[in-house]
């Protein structure tokens, strides 16, 4: 057992808060949905030969596709349980949609909670972050200074 709690023995996963992640996806996904709808009937009546849409009507429905892109990307993420962080003997692992990145414990420098401002609502959150000094790590790591692990936990 060390210090912190955590028998490192075995392996510790942590996984997201539940609810907002979720009702974020399917909100944005409606979203996009609703920008999206008058440019996508715009864009069917032009191929069965009516006239060519707007630029506000084609600007609306990429922006359309944009968005439920991406809802359907954090609500497949949601699905899967990810973000998910795991602690193991040997380093730790963070598995997000974006991939997964892994560093040995010996590549990491002291871990220092922080407080940000992310998000254009400037939302305080608590970030844990520590500098890699080491080669151990993810090559996703190898090209930032630090790796932070964001509270979502």
């Amino acid at each position: 057992m060390s210090d912190t709690g955590l028998d490192l023995e075995r392996e510790a996963h942590f996984r997201p808060k539940t609810l907002s992640p979720w009702l974020a996806a399917l909100t944005i996904i409606a979203i996009g949905a609703a920008s999206g709808a008058e440019g996508f009937r715009a864009a069917l009546r032009w191929v069965e030969g009516g006239a060519v849409p707007s630029a506000s009507l084609l600007f609306g429905l990429g922006l359309g596709v944009l968005l439920v892109a991406f809802g359907l990307l954090m609500l497949v993420g949601r699905i899967r349980g990810w973000p998910r962080l795991a602690l193991r003997a040997e380093g730790l692992e963070l598995e997000t949609v974006f991939g997964t990145s892994w560093a040995n414990w010996d590549s990491l420098g002291d871990f220092a909670i922080q407080t940000i401002y992310a998000g254009p609502l400037r939302r305080r959150m608590n970030v844990a972050s520590a500098a890699i000094t080491g080669s151990s790590v993810s090559a996703k790591l190898r090209r930032k200074a630090k790796l932070s692990i964001p509270d979502a936990f």
